[in-house]
């Protein structure tokens, strides 16, 4: 049975919901084709993405460390040629998940908006109109952003970790194992600020459909309001709420700041070792510099998408909260039939 609606806006920390996860869908099933071509294209950014550092050792180790010059030319045409189509793929692959989740948002908005109309008058006495309208403007929002940007980002990110992950032991296990005995600190210290942002995101959230509603009941009754004088009364309720909101918004951002200099400074701790550990072994000639630039590249395009997966994880998060509000709304009965 679907909470009252009253609770479920104090309700923080929802975690995935398989079920809910099944009821987007739908949504998205229309518009399958574009989904899998934009897959189709994240392979191709992933293999692409592989690319680069192996042509730089090729360049350094083949070229330049032998005094050589011959190939460099293809390598550096071949190299730029790789960014431009990353790029032009990129393009493409961000145009379709957006047309999708703008789709999947039209949709949504149409089906609640229908359905608010079937409800009888006592259905908006029991639930504040200006939650519902927060319903169907930020909630819905919430969800086209992890449509458009999360599940299929996620997906190739997941893709990339392993490929990378791979290309490494390829490349030198030494230095791979270097690398990977740095990493559970950061695991640890990604999911506890996902964690933190997440929680804040929601107490975001419900202040925001408390803010929404309060306005639409003082609007709705500025009559009232303005012949029993609680014209400064409401400014105190409203500024109550409002910086209920805005101490929640600051202390996301706060968290929000302090994540992404943390996962930098792992990154250059992890580059610092792996230069001092792999210079070492350049110089006892057991170990190329064109392999220890070409490690250090993959190892910088290794932390962007464990970046990326505990964004958009916490995205999604927020977007099965979102769903299961919107999915609330449209599982009440509708009480116009006729």
């Amino acid at each position: 049975m679907a909470m009252a609606f009253n609770e479920e806006d104090e309700l923080l920390g929802r975690v995935y919901d398989r079920a809910l996860a099944a009821r987007l869908l739908r949504y998205v099933r229309p518009y399958r084709r574009a989904v899998w071509i934009a897959v189709v294209l994240l392979l191709f950014i992933a293999g692409l993405e592989l690319v680069g550092p192996l042509i730089i050792r090729e360049a350094i180790d083949g070229q330049i460390a032998q005094g050589r010059t011959d190939r460099l030319a293809p390598l550096t045409a071949v190299f730029v040629g790789s960014l431009v189509l990353l790029s032009a793929l990129r393009y493409s692959q961000e145009l379709l998940m957006v047309y999708v989740g703008q789709r999947v948002l039209m949709d949504m908005r149409l089906e609640l908006f229908t359905h608010l109309q079937r409800m009888s008058v006592s259905y908006f006495d029991r639930n504040p109109v200006g939650r519902l309208v927060t319903r169907l403007t930020n909630d819905t929002a919430a969800i086209e952003a992890v449509v458009s940007q999360g599940l299929v980002t996620i997906f190739t990110n997941l893709l990339m970790l392993v490929a990378i992950v791979g290309m490494m032991l390829v490349l030198d296990w030494q230095l791979a194992l270097v690398m990977y005995a740095l990493l559970p600190p950061l695991v640890i210290v990604v999911r506890y600020f996902a964690a933190k942002q997440r929680d804040l995101f929601r107490e975001q959230r419900m202040w925001l459909a408390r803010i929404n509603a309060y306005l639409n009941e003082t609007i709705t009754g500025i009559t009232v309001v303005q012949l029993f004088n609680r014209e400064r009364e409401n400014l105190r309720r409203f500024d109550e709420r409002n910086r209920g909101h805005l101490s929640a918004h600051l202390r996301f951002l706060m968290w929000y700041a302090v994540f992404e200099p943390t996962v930098v400074l792992f990154g250059a701790v992890t580059t610092a070792s792996i230069i001092w550990y792999g210079g070492g072994r350049v110089i006892d000639a057991s170990l190329t510099i064109g392999t220890l630039v070409a490690f250090t590249a993959y190892m910088q395009r290794f932390y962007w998408p464990l970046r990326e997966i505990s964004q958009r994880y916490s995205g999604i998060q927020q977007a099965m909260a979102s769903a299961e509000r919107i999915f609330g709304i449209l599982y009440e009965p509708e009480e116009m039939a006729d």
